[in-house]
């Protein structure tokens, strides 16, 4: 079941290096200091290339040292710093923080504005000479070490015990042979990723849609080939634990019978809606029938696949809606309001349990697409990969603060921080981070051995 989440396990997750955190002063307690600092770790920054503008055709590529340049350690603090400043709508950030009047003199006194343009202009995630060519390459190789370091990351996080999967849409403009349209979403173009998430919004683990996902060379041995879209559940349900007994939810899109067989097999419970052609001699009513039978009609079927009972559930509402599980029927049946046009009010139609259950554990995904497009990062770029980075470090902020929020409520304290208020805090204990403050009063004895030493 469900891990209850301690300080340590937040501790953990939430580490910088040491010692940063007593170089400055706050008006922050210590223990909600901890949860500002970011869900990934410092020392994957250390793998980011810096390169200088050349006037070759070719890419300069130079690794810095982090702990001996203080430029590029702070120039490394401050893309999370910027992005981690609230947006202010149809203004990017950039030309905002470092204006005189509206500007933010903590990030200004942190760096210009000349220095992190030009830090912006040649940042880089990979070794782009080190990538291949033909149509086996890899299309993300730009990107791949941030996604697989925040894969790692999100995955330590406790599971809780409901958890869904769904689609969700990265929004851009730009053209990209990577980029999708998606008729459903709100923003139609952009880059897909499949996000598995919990009920609160936490998101546990991600794949990026690059058509790439289901080649033979990259799956396991270990793995089978469930289809294409049953494969993305088998691969982001890999970081949860079997014989626990958590369930999963997800829409219509990936689920089949082998998919249930594999997940029940684990011990994991799945439910989720499905597409009536994927149903193959089941004995349940054709849909021409059931359109005729008064609204909340339901019927059900109970089949054995593998050892593995399966239950498929038809209920029609406004339309009609077909679901798969193997933890969960009809009963109880509850009475639900819904409006009738004919009869133009609204009246009472049954429902069954397994509808209650989808609809109330389904909606983690879309709550953390609500919640990453109150604060988006706006700023624009030419490279396709930095849009990817500003949406993932929007997603690392929202699943921070979402611990912060967990942990309050378990310490019985009410002083949960809004998520403005968070990404503030986020962002001024960045910007500290490797400044001195010198205290007050006499210098310890360690101090005053090392100064007589040095004499």
């Amino acid at each position: 079941m469900a891990n209850k989440i301690d300080d340590s396990d937040i501790l953990q997750l939430l580490d910088i290096p040491s010692g940063s955190e007593d170089d400055f002063e706050s008006d922050v307690d210590d223990d909600q200091l901890d949860l500002y600092k970011p869900v990934v770790d410092n020392s994957q920054f250390s793998d980011i290339n810096i390169s200088s503008p050349s006037t070759s055709t070719e890419p300069v590529i130079r690794k810095q040292n982090v702990s001996n340049n203080k430029k590029t350690r702070q120039s490394k603090q401050t893309i999370p710093v910027i992005a981690s400043v609230p947006s202010i709508p149809s203004i990017e950030v950039k030309n905002v923080v470092w204006t005189e009047v509206l500007g933010n003199d903590l990030i200004k006194a942190t760096m210009t504005l000349n220095i992190f343009e030009k830090i912006r202009a040649n940042l880089h995630f990979n070794d782009n000479l080190s990538t291949s060519t033909g149509p086996g390459r890899d299309k993300i190789h730009t990107i791949r070490p941030l996604i697989e370091t925040l894969r790692k990351r999100f995955s330590s996080i406790p599971i809780e015990e409901n958890l869904a999967v769904d689609e969700q849409i990265c929004s851009t403009k730009e053209r990209s042979s990577l980029k999708v349209y998606m008729p459903n979403k709100p923003h139609k173009w952009g880059y897909k990723f499949f996000v598995l998430s919990g009920a609160s919004g936490i998101a546990y683990n991600f794949e990026f849609c690059s058509g790439q996902e289901n080649n033979s060379e990259s799956r396991k041995a270990s793995e089978p080939d469930l289809g294409a879209s049953a494969n993305v559940v088998m691969r982001l349900s890999g970081v949860i634990p079997n014989n626990q007994n958590f369930k999963l939810f997800f829409g219509n899109y990936y689920p089949t019978l082998p998919l249930l067989v594999y997940l029940k097999k684990r011990n994991i419970l799945s439910l989720g809606t499905v597409r009536r052609n994927r149903l193959k001699n089941v004995m349940l009513p054709d849909d021409s029938i059931l359109m005729k039978q008064p609204r909340g009609t339901t019927a059900h079927c109970i089949s054995k696949v593998l050892d593995t009972d399966i239950v498929s559930v038809i209920w029609k509402d406004t339309n009609i809606v077909s679901l798969l599980s193997t933890f969960t029927a009809i009963d109880p049946v509850v009475k639900v309001s819904r409006f009738d046009r004919k009869q133009k009010k609204r009246i009472e139609v049954d429902c069954p349990n397994i509808t209650q259950v989808y609809n109330r554990h389904m909606g983690g995904v879309d709550l953390l697409d609500e919640l990453l497009g109150r604060h988006k990062i706006k700023m624009r770029s030419r490279k396709w990969y930095m849009r990817v980075f500003h949406h993932l470090l929007d997603v690392t902020v929202v699943n921070s603060w979402l611990l912060h929020k967990i942990i309050q409520k378990q310490k019985g304290n009410n002083s949960v921080l809004s998520l403005v208020k968070f990404r503030e805090q986020l962002a001024l204990s960045l910007c500290k981070i490797g400044t001195y403050t010198p205290k007050r009063g006499r210098p310890t004895n360690d101090v005053q051995e090392g100064i007589i030493k040095k004499r």
